[in-house]
């Protein structure tokens, strides 16, 4: 896949000749599109030239960079799909827990929220790590918890809106994300309490194996992993139960419009209240 440079020539080149609104941050589009092959960068890009057409705007503009990145990668909107205003409004609790949790940690910030039902989600949350503008970039151990905590806050927002028994299966992603990468900050980078975990197999040779490890072994990185879990679930419910006017505000603001981008999201969160009519429009 294209390195930062790599991505920067594509873009640069994708976008001559096309008229870019002055909201568009380039640093951000080199961002995004980390991980993504060359020719899924292009698609991108002709996915905004077909938008602006369609939309019958006269140059491209950062919304519609970011609805061409999710056609691209999550299929188009799904025009079929019904949810009842019960449902629509649980959904925006969902994301706006996720979004709030993100915005509320000096180690991430939120682009983008969204619920829009695609072909592969009912809607997302786009959080990234502060400052990760090139490829050399090193994560350190607070911003893996805090990667996991906003995972978190999609449940956390449904426990504290809905109560416990109106939960629903929408957390099921987030979760195995979740776990993830705290297994990852248990067994391959040994961040956690228990420290560096050597088996024949380790992150230092290659895939680990939870089986080679003695039964004591595995009962303390299931205990480590729980821990981990709970505190980052805990966090996020501080976080929801401190701020609940933002929550309130961006679920409001999700139910009007269905997605917000980060001069909104922003704007909520420092201002709390809902931005000028014009902004939501």
């Amino acid at each position: 896949m294209p390195g930062y440079q790599g991505r920067k020539e594509i873009i640069t080149l994708c976008l001559q000749k096309k008229l870019l609104k002055e909201n568009v941050d380039f640093e951000e589009l080199i961002a995004m599109t980390e991980g993504l092959s060359g020719a899924q960068i292009v698609n991108v890009f002709n996915e905004a030239t077909i938008l602006s057409l369609r939309y019958n705007r006269d140059c491209i503009d950062q919304e519609i960079i970011f609805e061409a990145f999710d056609r691209t990668l999550m299929g188009p909107s799904s025009t079929s799909y019904k949810i009842s205003p019960q449902k629509k409004l649980l959904v925006a609790y969902h994301e706006a827990g996720h979004a709030l949790v993100g915005l509320s940690l000096p180690e991430t910030t939120v682009k983008k929220i969204t619920i829009v039902p695609r072909w592969t989600a009912g809607g997302y949350t786009w959080i990234s790590l502060r400052e990760q503008n090139d490829d050399s970039y090193l994560i350190n151990k607070n911003q893996i918890l805090a990667q996991v905590a906003g995972l978190l806050g999609g449940r956390a927002s449904e426990e504290m809106i809905y109560g416990g028994g109106y939960i629903t299966v929408g957390a099921q992603s987030d979760f195995k994300k979740a776990s993830s990468l705290i297994r990852d900050l248990i067994l391959r980078y040994g961040m956690s309490d228990l420290g560096i975990i050597f088996t024949q197999n380790s992150p230092f040779f290659g895939e680990e194996n939870l089986q080679e490890l003695s039964e004591i072994s595995r009962q303390k990185i299931e205990k480590e992993t729980e821990k981990i879990m709970q505190q980052c679930y805990q966090k996020a419910q501080n976080i929801l139960q401190k701020r609940r006017k933002i929550l309130d505000l961006l679920a409001q603001a999700l139910v009007k419009k269905n997605t917000l981008q980060k001069e909104e999201i922003y704007y909520i969160f420092l201002n709390e209240k809902l931005p000028e009519q014009a902004l939501l429009q």
